[in-house]
């Protein structure tokens, strides 16, 4: 039988050791809810017979309620016992003595971590910075999860009062990983390699290097794999562990655990007990996204136990995320039919299931149950709620009067952006149509721009942006001195600030768990110090008009020369042309972000220039590709052709260009070099995946365990993931953070293709800036009309700025032999062109193994 005290969870079988760890732990995890830990660990000393201990936790509870009111009857309750436990002392123990011969005495009797700690902090009061590190240093070697962050906050503060203040961090991690290191050499049992090993990945986590941290939390895993094979003899240590991953963030890696002990203690435990724990097994493999696992054990309950409400919430829930809604709904539909929901997300994906199936009432109901049992109590959910509510009667019953309703009860409920975004399209919608025109007129009267329905991040002027510390023309160049060390500085302040600032605390500790709101931060130091490299690069009209304008001039600008390189690549690969600069096909797609340097392109003429600017105000001009996965030089798909003999991926500036200066016939070329490069390549891929293949069979048939693929927990940061920054950065960051996330995005987006509704806001806030008459197509959708007016102004303007380009680039084309005529490149540019570097250089090395394999010499001869 197991019980809860708030997050901990208490087995019958737990010994007090086991009790006082997990109670331990939960003070550190949840220090808002110590008292309540703090009241269970008075009960086991005083039935150990540890009095001195049974009053420390005593003091502990006194002192965290010392300076709160309004105290609850349960908390009034733990510090009365409290208070009882401190007077009942006997006057001849003197347990609140903190002198050093006493600390000393308490830590040769029980050498534990907060004697330890207790000590180190005597001696450092004492001035006596040796002995203090001494025991700060054998905090390392303790059995608490939280050791390695207690020795880096106490050496950190050593190191501080002893006049250090160069290199602090690395030099405190640099002994701890030499101790870790030694340790592994001993080659200890699996608990023990265990242990050291989750202790490394903390150090490495704190130090920022988040890929070593991983590999070592693999071989974490991998020894809880190797423990399973035998179970008895690690069942405490597999247990332990069992409860520490389903209280953090490794809950599939848990039920696997507990999976294990039902058939070995099947005989001892009561079916009561063995289905309970099935449940809890069910809900960590649902918490780690292992959906059709839980369901295993779901069904196992409800056979036994018809109507479970967990087992029937679970599966409702389960199926729903998987997005089985057919089989979701009927387990939803029985649960909120027996019981009262808890969470108000049940209400809502029954609501979402009806809504499928067209049952519009039903929906209604349930969506209207889920804001109200919600009540506000999560930031922007009952208002996403009414918007949803708003929208089916519009768009569904075509009930104007009650979409509005609830359209403005969502704007009064706390509007998360995107769901004011969502709420004035469908008003702006709304408003083209005479039922919804004058109650649209009405809404924007009472909600105009929606301001003050959420508070913007701090808004700064031009002058205050250039002034920033951190603005492209105040940081350091790249080839500066000191240039990396001053990035680093940058990145540990920009966590220091996340770190002061109450409200971004609390914003994550919300969001994410506490290993994960870690990493959130380091992650997005280290991407705000990125996008600030390339603050020149990524600012727009916002941060610096000119420079805004200029960017996108030449960014325009580049399609000619990106064509004119493709044109080449053509004649090149035919064999028509030899070009020094080129040993194979791969070195085109680094050229391809050296444009302006490329010495083999032909200048550009003023015929070409007039043709971009003809070609930017035409309906189907686009900038990009037509997909985001392919580049300007992507020969092969670009050349593909479907079964009507159409290049349905060649790019519309490519089309224009050859129609227009009859360039056309180049297409007809044959590729001549590019079969020859794939036929080494070929030979590569096939050796280097046969011999994986082989290692794979021998892995299986020296049984060494299989790596299993766990899905990223709930709550657990997703670092390649772009939808957390983005939020972040829209909720708390200042006008030039913001413009430089949006350059930054606006790189990696594609060609707009469905008019989403961000593009159409952005859209209109660009026509009111107009200072000209604009006038919207008449043949066109609405939302078309407005994006093609905004894009034909913007395009404008750039087209004014590209003659500025143009002879910019015919002077640096003047320029003698030698003089380097780029630019001065940014950060963000030299990591892409130092990707296409690595990879081209992976690509050619791997053409050259193939031609080894074949008996031939390492080189591209081939080709020519």
């Amino acid at each position: 039988m197991s019980y809860k005290v708030k997050h901990v969870t208490i087995e019958e079988e737990d010994t007090n050791e086991i009790r006082i760890k997990k109670y331990k732990d939960a003070i550190k995890k949840y220090p808002d809810e110590s008292s309540y830990y703090l009241s269970r660990l008075i009960i086991i000393h005083i039935t150990n017979g540890e009095m001195k201990k049974s009053f420390k936790a005593a003091k502990g509870i006194e002192k965290f309620y010392s300076k709160k009111t309004n105290l609850t009857l349960e908390e009034q309750k733990i510090l009365e016992d409290a208070k009882y436990i401190i007077e009942d002392k006997s006057d001849d123990e003197d347990y609140d003595d903190e002198s050093l011969d006493n600390l000393i005495n308490d830590y040769e009797s029980d050498p534990d971590y907060e004697n330890m700690e207790r000590l180190g902090d005597r001696y450092f009061d004492l001035g006596q910075y040796d002995k203090a590190e001494e025991y700060y240093f054998m905090l390392l070697s303790t059995d608490v999860p939280w050791n390695v962050d207690t020795y880096d906050k106490c050496m950190t503060r050593l190191f501080k009062r002893a006049g250090k203040k160069k290199n602090i961090k690395k030099d405190i991690y640099n002994k701890a990983i030499g101790h870790y290191e030694e340790e592994l050499k001993k080659q200890p049992d699996i608990p023990e390699r265990h242990k050291i090993l989750s202790d490394l990945v903390t150090v490495y986590y704190n130090l920022g290097n988040e890929t070593r941290a991983n590999e070592l939390d693999k071989e974490c895993d991998a020894l809880i794999h190797d423990a399973l094979k035998d179970i008895k003899k690690y069942n405490l240590f597999l247990w332990n562990n069992a409860n520490q991953f389903n209280n953090g963030d490794k809950k599939e890696l848990s039920s696997l655990i507990f999976e294990k002990f039902i058939p070995i203690n099947e005989k001892t435990w009561t079916a009561e007990q063995i289905l309970n724990h099935r449940k809890n097994i069910a809900d960590s493999f649902m918490e780690g996204n292992s959906f059709p696992k839980a369901i295993e054990h779901y069904l196992i309950v409800l056979d036994a136990i018809p109507n479970s409400e967990g087992a029937l919430l679970g599966l409702g829930t389960c199926y729903f995320l998987m997005g089985k809604k057919d089989i979701a709904k009927p387990y939803l539909e029985s649960y909120v039919e027996h019981y009262d929901a808890k969470d108000p997300r049940t209400y809502s994906s029954l609501a979402i299931c009806y809504l499928e199936d067209k049952e519009y009432d039903n929906a209604l109901e349930y969506f209207l149950d889920a804001a109200e049992l919600d009540n506000g109590k999560e930031a922007g959910y009952q208002a996403a709620m009414y918007n949803i509510i708003g929208g089916i009667y519009w768009k569904n019953l075509k009930d104007a009067p009650n979409s509005f309703k609830y359209y403005r009860l969502s704007m009064e409920a706390n509007p998360a952006e995107n769901v004011i975004g969502d709420t004035n399209l469908n008003v702006l919608n709304m408003s083209f149509k005479p039922q919804g025109m004058e109650l649209a007129q009405k809404f924007w009267a009472d909600y105009p721009n929606n301001k003050e329905i959420i508070a913007p991040p701090p808004s700064l002027t031009e002058e205050e942006i250039k002034n920033l510390p951190y603005h492209f023309s105040n940081i350091k160049k790249s080839g500066d001195p000191g240039y990396e060390d001053y990035i680093e500085k940058m990145e540990e302040d920009f966590i220091e600030e996340l770190n002061s600032n109450p409200s971004i605390v609390e914003y994550l500790n919300k969001k994410y768990v506490p290993a994960s709101a870690r990493k959130f931060k380091r992650h997005y130091a280290e991407h705000k110090a990125r996008i600030i490299q390339g603050g020149e690069y990524y600012s727009n009209i916002k941060a610096d008009n000119a420079i805004g304008n200029a960017y996108n001039a030449k960014e325009a600008f580049e399609l000619i020369l990106q064509k004119k390189l493709f044109n080449k690549q053509i004649l090149w690969r035919a064999g028509n042309i030899n070009v020094p600069e080129i040993e194979f096909s791969g070195d085109f797609d680094v050229w391809r972000e050296r444009l302006v340097s490329c010495p083999f392109l032909d200048l550009v003429t003023i015929e070409e220039l007039e043709l971009l600017k003809r070609f930017m105000m035409e309906d189907f001009y686009s900038g990009e590709p037509k997909y985001w996965l392919h580049s300007w030089q992507d020969y092969t798909n670009f050349m593909e052709e479907d079964e009507d003999g159409e290049k349905v991926y060649m790019p519309e500036w490519y089309n224009y260009y050859d129609s227009n200066l009859g360039t056309g016939a180049l297409l007809s070329l044959p590729d001549v070099r590019g079969p020859k490069e794939k036929f080494y390549h070929d030979l590569w891929a096939k050796d280097h995946y046969g011999r994986l293949r082989e290692q794979q069979k021998q892995h299986i048939a020296d049984g060494t365990p299989r790596q299993v693929f766990v899905m990223p927990p709930t709550r657990f940061f997703a670092h390649l993931e772009e939808g957390p920054i983005d939020e972040f950065i829209s909720k708390f960051e200042n006008d030039y953070i913001r413009q430089l996330q949006k350059g930054w995005m606006e790189l990696k987006s594609t060609t707009i293709e469905d008019y989403p509704e961000e593009t159409v806001n952005e859209a209109i806030e660009t026509l009111k800036k107009a200072n000209e008459p604009i006038t919207l197509r008449s043949d066109m959708i609405w939302y078309e009309a407005i994006y093609l007016a905004a894009r034909n102004l913007r395009n404008k303007q750039t087209i004014i700025d590209l003659d500025a380009v143009f002879e910019e680039y015919l002077m640096k084309k003047s320029l003698p032999e030698g003089i380097d005529m780029s630019d001065e490149t940014t950060e963000s540019r030299k990591e892409v062109i130092q990707a296409l570097l690595d990879r081209r250089n992976s690509y050619a090395e791997e053409i050259m193994k193939g031609r080894e394999l074949n008996g031939e010499s390492r080189d591209f001869s081939f080709l020519n």
